[in-house]
């Protein structure tokens, strides 16, 4: 009855609104290849304490497995001051923490020239009231010694970066068409960890990808096992017509892919154990989110979830906790100062 594209999402609502009226099927699809501009939505007060600004919208890197491009169109972004008065409004109605995402975050701003990630940072990090700037998922070549000394300048930001892997084959990476290689990536996540020394790394990886073979998924496997990530998204390749991958020869039969994504997800949890184990004995700031039965769950900086007993009601708060115990996807503390 109504059909809404990418470009037309604020739409919806009064779209919906009129057909309840007046029955009349609406169709609001626009070529999204021919997109130029970028489609704000702004967040209102709810229950949570973290908010996400939507900056960036489209890709244009057409990695071969991907329908994004062809989906969402080229790279549209936000007005950084458009960002900044978001975040303003954000945190005068109580949101400590604001999550920086896009579909391609890196190429904030290369419509118009260049990327301007780290001048929105520099604009978002001096409003008042607002106590953590977390990103969402950045590529490894973005880590360069001249971003990285602008994400150091940024003081509210949270060490926790999500480096999309995919693959730790270099063959593997080449015919999925990113541009970076095994060695490249972990050069990209040393700089991040000698510059934020608890940092949290986590990743993406798909497994199965056509043409993948014992050698190149035994490659995989042994890289993420040697990055320590504090957290691995596992997928099994799913190819989308109209992308390169789905016509590759070599495509990996559905139970071979599910064996790689178990081991892979086996591999995944030791990391993820070891990031947790590491919290053990460690003193660190959790804002505080939601509560079950007077337990109390949160995140630290770099996005451990923390339990903690409490008959007060700490949500929205951001408490010093000592970690006194931990496993693989929650910590257990209890508090060690006043709120901020």
């Amino acid at each position: 009855d109504v059909v809404v594209g990418c470009s037309a999402k604020n739409e919806i609502v009064d779209l919906v609104e009129k057909y309840a009226l007046d029955h009349e099927k609406k169709i609001s699809v626009c070529d999204i290849l021919s997109a130029e501009n970028f489609e704000p939505m702004h967040v209102r007060r709810g229950d949570h304490t973290r908010a996400q600004i939507k900056v960036e919208d489209g890709c244009c890197n057409f990695c071969s497995y991907c329908i994004i491009p062809y989906a969402r169109g080229p790279v549209r972004s936000k007005s950084i001051e458009d960002a900044y008065e978001e975040a303003l409004t954000l945190a005068a109605n109580g949101y400590r923490e604001i999550v920086i995402t896009g579909i391609h975050l890196d190429s904030f701003g290369v419509d118009r020239g260049g990327c301007e990630l780290i001048s929105l940072l520099r604009r978002i990090d001096s409003v008042s009231g607002l106590d953590r700037i977390r990103l969402g998922s950045l590529e490894p070549v973005f880590i360069t010694d001249d971003n990285l000394d602008g994400l150091i300048g940024i003081s509210k930001l949270c060490p926790q970066f999500h480096l999309s892997l995919q693959s730790g084959s270099a063959d593997t990476l080449r015919r999925m068409n990113r541009h970076y290689t095994p060695r490249e990536y972990a050069e990209a996540v040393s700089k991040l960890r000698a510059a934020y020394p608890d940092c949290a790394v986590t990743t993406d990886v798909i497994v199965g990808f056509p043409g993948e073979s014992d050698e190149e998924f035994e490659e995989s496997l042994d890289f993420v096992r040697s990055m320590s990530f504090a957290k691995t998204h596992v997928f099994p390749f799913s190819a989308r017509r109209g992308t390169a991958a789905f016509s590759m020869s070599g495509q990996i039969p559905p139970y071979v892919k599910k064996l790689r994504a178990a081991q892979m997800s086996q591999t995944a949890a030791r990391g993820e154990a070891e990031f947790y184990e590491s919290m053990l004995g460690r003193t660190v700031d959790v804002l505080f989110e939601s509560s079950e039965d007077g337990v109390f769950y949160g995140h630290s900086a770099n996005y451990a979830k923390v339990a903690v007993n409490s008959e007060a009601d700490i949500r929205n708060k951001i408490l010093p906790i000592y970690i006194y115990k931990a496993e693989a996807g929650l910590c257990y503390g209890r508090a060690a100062g006043q709120a901020k």
